[in-house]
């Protein structure tokens, strides 16, 4: 009986081997890396919303029970067209009621600040890839000894989302002109309140966030 003799791999075949398995290997390295970055990106994305609409809930929450003669700056009527925007506010919140009259909190405020890292300088100045962003803030009895502050929510935009500072037009198509990152409207008894915030991911990509509401005021007698 004869025996097969037995033949080993040539190097030609080791390497072609070798190759192949290296392109296997790499196109699932980046299969994964890439499904990573999307999960990361989707993560910050939904983190931005998050926020965002936190910041809104508790402004909404504090404005809603307000009147327009209990605002500052007070609704124009007619409403102006473009309306007017402003990226502060002051008002007062009905607490309760006594004999019949409404009772009137604290003076309060709602505003963009600019971050205490990064002033309005056109700097980068805190170094984390966003020049001149802002605060939302809120304020109890504001300029007075016993004022009180408290940051509903970073990374605002000094502008909003798609609008060009300074050049007299509506850039983003919302019919406000030149509007911060934080801007109210006032029409009668309701509030419109715009909000993008904006910052730079684990992979330094720009990565933004427009929301906007309308919160309809409970008409309460001044007088």
């Amino acid at each position: 009986m004869q025996h097969r003799k037995k033949r080993g791999l040539t190097l030609l075949e080791v390497t072609i081997a070798s190759s192949l398995l290296a392109m296997v290997a790499g196109a699932i390295v980046m299969f994964v890396e890439a499904g990573s970055r999307t999960y990361r990106a989707t993560a910050s994305s939904a983190e931005m919303n998050a926020l965002a609409l936190a910041a809104l809930d508790e402004v909404s929450e504090r404005l809603r029970t307000t009147s327009p003669g209990r605002l500052s700056p007070p609704p124009l009527d007619p409403p102006p067209d473009p309306p007017v925007h402003t990226s502060q506010i002051d008002f007062e919140r009905a607490i309760g009621f006594t004999a019949g009259e409404v009772q009137w909190g604290e003076p309060e405020r709602l505003a963009f600040r600019y971050s205490p890292s990064d002033p309005d300088d056109g700097i980068d100045n805190d170094g984390n890839g966003l020049v001149d962003e802002g605060e939302l803030v809120w304020l109890a009895n504001p300029g007075e000894p016993d004022e009180r502050s408290r940051v509903l929510t970073r990374w605002v935009r000094e502008t909003l989302e798609g609008e060009i500072p300074g050049n007299g037009m509506d850039d983003n198509g919302n019919e406000l002109v030149d509007e911060p990152g934080l801007a109210f409207t006032c029409e009668g008894d309701r509030i419109v309140v715009y909000l993008s915030l904006e910052r730079i991911d684990g992979r330094r990509s720009r990565l933004s966030r427009t929301v906007t509401r309308t919160i309809a005021l409970r008409n309460y007698d001044d007088e």
